[in-house]
């Protein structure tokens, strides 16, 4: 049996005149073709040099913003960590806030976390009260008297200080 794709004899190719090459252009299209080359290259470079600055500032602005951004929540942070801390410190009447500030940071301890701060400083204040105000009530002082028997209110002048002065203890 033969195949009949095979069993069909080649047809021969069509004969190719020798001057039937590539078209050669002619030179009004190459002249055309050039020009609008030019065009083009001239249109995308303008456009390169409105587009690059203009994407290149707003990535610029973008990082700055980030940055900015990022500083302000830093410090807002750090803000409220110094709030907190001052709150701690009028609470517990501690006198210096910046130490306390440090002493909780070493330790790891948040100022809102009242279950770690109270033991902190109690056994800080039982090692250390120089850090801790005192409250004080006022009393007797070294005021002098201005009642109207006190000799000064009289008009006693010199003799009058020279009493108080014998009354006074004496300063080694």
């Amino acid at each position: 049996m033969e195949n009949p794709v095979f069993s069909q004899p080649a047809t021969p190719a069509p004969a190719v005149p020798p001057d039937a090459g590539p078209r050669a252009p002619d030179a009004d299209e190459t002249v055309r073709v050039r020009s609008e080359l030019e065009q083009l290259k001239t249109k995308l470079s303008e456009f390169e040099k409105q587009q690059l600055p203009e994407a290149e500032r707003v990535r610029r602005e973008l990082s700055e913003l980030t940055a900015q951004r990022d500083a302000a929540a830093e410090e807002l942070k750090q803000r409220k960590r110094d709030d907190a801390v001052k709150a701690l410190a009028t609470g517990q009447r501690f006198n210096d806030p910046e130490y306390l500030d440090f002493l909780l940071a070493r330790r790891n301890i948040d100022p809102g976390d009242a279950d770690r701060t109270e033991p902190f400083l109690r056994e800080f204040r039982a090692t250390n009260p120089r850090f801790f105000n005192v409250e004080l009530k006022s009393g007797s002082g070294s005021r002098p008297d201005v009642r109207a028997n006190h000799p000064l209110a009289s008009g006693g002048g010199a003799s009058a200080i020279a009493a108080m002065l014998a009354d006074a203890p004496e300063i080694l």
